[in-house]
């Protein structure tokens, strides 16, 4: 759960594009009305995720955000969009 705000924005970057060879999941869940443009880029629906470190792209897409504020209200589609992206 987060506010939206990241003070090592690059070295969160590096360390989903390690663990992106990895068995896991990042499940992010925005609360509040902050900007969430930062968790979004860490998504990387729209652009994949880069790492400047490491000179190299994600290997595989496994952070999902959601923000709570666009689906308290309807409980089933919250919990969809929170395991949408968790491999079956």
């Amino acid at each position: 759960m987060t506010d939206g705000v990241i003070n090592d924005l690059d070295q969160t970057i590096d360390e989903i594009v390690r663990a992106s060879d990895q068995p896991l999941s990042i499940i992010i869940v925005g609360v509040g009305e902050a900007d969430f443009d930062q968790m979004e880029a860490l998504d990387g629906d729209v652009t994949p995720l880069f790492s400047n470190t490491l000179n190299k792209y994600r290997n595989r897409d496994i952070v999902q955000f959601v923000p709570f504020r666009d689906l308290k209200s309807d409980p089933v589609r919250l919990a969809k969009a929170v395991l949408a992206e968790v491999p079956k």
